[in-house]
């Protein structure tokens, strides 16, 4: 693990986005590699999110391995339609869930994003797709809760997902331009330790395959693991509560590793990309 980052994160505030006014397109064609936003929350909007998570009815909990999300994630949602053939269902739900998502929060998260990636878009409008088949729509974030020491989020990048998820990015694909898609979150409460983003000096090329939790096939067939020594370089992104951080996870892999301690990592995320109808920037969990 190295102690200084080898990849250009830059870091602002809420008063200094403006010299970031075209952060995406940006991180996207990798004049740098991540913008982070400290204290793009204040402490009272945390602090009504936190106070809503800790209330959340059971029902509206998705439960996972390491915890629960609000509501089903991407990755869940995809498996369960393989059944289905399609994914009319989900999106209905993720339509309601969207709606619901303001009051059960505390806060308008939504608008907040909006307006940032409005105001990190040289110009462009941020909007939210519409789903396939429907008037319904895609939803625009995820909470993640993790629980300690009940594991964080294996080794990947956002490129693998065209193969992993097919019944999602069938749509996505034709109207996004999803390769070296970026993801988002928003450090809502960091673990009591551990729990970090970790990133790795492992770039994305076409025929690379996740095989394990820990390890990842190149594209010449070789395996490298990010447990064993000299094999993988990386380094921790630590956030606090409050940070936002747009990255290049399309093309950088990383990983989230595991809470320790007694206090739940909380996030709120998600990818974006540009449409490639009209150019905007658009967001989805």
């Amino acid at each position: 693990m190295d102690t200084e980052p080898f990849w250009d994160f830059r870091y602002t505030n809420n008063d200094g986005i403006n010299e970031f006014s075209n952060a995406i397109e940006g991180i996207q064609n990798r004049e740098f590699d991540g913008l982070i936003i400290n204290q793009f929350l204040s402490e009272n909007e945390l602090k009504r999110i936190t106070d809503a998570v800790n209330n959340m009815p059971l029902g509206s909990r998705h439960q996972v391995r390491t915890g629960y999300t609000f509501p089903i994630a991407y990755f869940e949602a995809d498996e369960r339609s393989r059944n289905k053939g399609n994914m009319d269902s989900q999106f209905r739900q993720w339509y309601l869930d969207r709606k619901e998502m303001p009051s059960l929060l505390g806060i308008d998260v939504e608008s907040r994003i909006k307006s940032v990636f409005k105001s990190l878009g040289g110009g462009r409008d941020a909007i939210i797709l519409e789903s396939p088949n429907s008037e319904m729509s895609y939803m625009p974030a995820t909470l993640r809760v993790f629980y300690p020491e009940k594991g964080g989020i294996p080794i990947h990048c956002g490129n693998m997902f065209n193969q992993m998820l097919p019944n999602l990015y069938s749509d996505l694909n034709e109207k996004v331009a999803t390769k070296n898609q970026l993801s988002y979150f928003i450090m809502i409460q960091p673990a009591e330790s551990d729990g970090h983003l970790r990133v790795y000096n492992l770039e994305w090329k076409d025929g690379q395959k996740v095989v394990s939790e820990t390890e990842v096939t190149l594209e010449n067939g070789t395996i490298v693991s990010s447990e064993k020594e000299g094999e993988l370089r990386s380094f921790e992104v630590n956030l606090v509560a409050g940070d936002l951080i747009v990255f290049a996870a399309g093309e950088i892999w990383h990983r989230v590793d595991s809470p320790l301690g007694n206090r739940n990592r909380i996030t709120i995320g998600g990818f974006l990309g540009f449409t490639k109808n009209s150019g905007d920037i658009t967001f989805w969990s």
